[in-house]
């Protein structure tokens, strides 16, 4: 071999060797997870260092590592099927009916829908800061692998769940109590003069309040229209039901009722057939009013001698042709005058 190939050998080696170590140490975010990475050792200690932002690449951590969050839409929903996250209502009291000394108790079910605030700059920001003060105590991360990292708390599904219960429901089980005792039960299951929608403005007032309270009273978690360094815009709903235009960093948290029912089954199952028992008696009124405009109707005609004669020449008609059907049979239809409808 010349020793120009030789030298040539060795730089495509070297370059292959380099390309390998390259591809080697670089990392890739999903295109719906933000990643907060941390320098660890014995000179940085344990601290910020980056965000990797969606869909963008970054270095491989050595002897560091990566906190994944979720950067997109997040549910919680209290619903009767599989899937939901707690299968049943919120158990909560209403507001007395006249005459009574207490409210019956209902169940609200309902759909949480947020965000966790990934604007990330620097150590500062709302995401660094949510997972330093609310996520790692939960160890609502994420690893790469989707391993678990006990050494950093990252456990990922379990911990957001935990997290979840610990902040999210407690508010909104708070909020919903302390507004559903302003209704009476009735008003709420039958959703009367839309009284839903504001509950719906009055819970999600005082859930927001708690939510930021509980979560060290910053707002690191954000409405489903939260767009990570931009402003947003929603729709707030005042408690009369006018909606206003809103913009903002950080939309707030949306819940959502999808149902109240009675809390008792037994309750229940006598409210559904009272609003059976209502519909049926409303289909009979009208039935029977029908009835009675018929009635008006066929007496105002017969009060008419022409309809009368009309009647009578129909009714001559129908005994001709009936009479015709039998052999030997005769019809009178008029003085002197029969008609023989005698065959064969």
């Amino acid at each position: 071999m010349t020793p120009t190939r030789t030298r040539r050998t060795a730089a495509l080696a070297a370059l292959a060797g380099l390309l390998a170590t390259t591809a080697a140490c670089t990392i890739v975010a999903p295109p719906d997870q933000i990643g907060l990475y941390y320098n660890q050792g014995s000179v940085e200690g344990n601290k910020f260092g980056h965000c990797v932002l969606p869909g963008t690449t970054g270095e491989e951590p050595i002897n560091d590592y990566v906190v994944w969050l979720p950067d997109n839409v997040r549910y919680w929903r209290y619903a009767l099927d599989d899937k939901a996250d707690v299968k049943d209502g919120i158990v909560a009291g209403s507001l007395p009916t006249k005459g009574s000394t207490s409210g019956s108790q209902v169940k609200v079910f309902s759909q949480t829908s947020m965000m966790v605030n990934t604007n990330c700059t620097d150590g500062g920001s709302p995401a660094v800061q949510y997972w330093e003060r609310v996520g790692r105590r939960f160890g609502a991360g994420w690893t790469g692998d989707g391993s678990l990292d006990e050494a950093n708390n990252l456990r990922g599904d379990d911990g957001w769940r935990e997290m979840m219960l610990a902040i999210v429901d407690v508010s909104l089980q708070t909020a919903i109590r302390q507004v559903a005792r302003k209704y009476e039960a009735a008003s709420m299951i039958n959703n009367t003069d839309n009284v839903q929608a504001r509950m719906q403005a009055e819970i999600g007032s005082i859930f927001i309040s708690e939510l930021n309270r509980l979560a060290g009273g910053r707002d690191y978690f954000c409405g489903p229209t939260f767009i990570r360094g931009a402003d947003a815009t929603w729709k707030e709903t005042s408690t009369e039901g006018a909606s206003t235009d809103k913009h903002g960093p950080c939309p707030p948290v949306e819940v959502t009722i999808t149902n109240i029912t009675r809390a008792s089954a037994a309750e229940q199952s006598a409210t559904e057939e009272k609003a059976a028992a209502t519909e049926r008696a409303a289909a009979a009124l009208i039935g029977a009013q029908s009835l009675v405009d018929v009635r008006n109707k066929l007496g105002a005609a017969l009060a008419d001698p022409a309809y009368v004669r009309y009647l009578i020449e129909q009714e001559r008609t129908r005994q001709v042709e009936i009479c015709a059907a039998k052999p030997g049979c005769i019809v009178r239809i008029g003085p002197g005058v029969d008609a023989d409808t005698t065959t064969g």
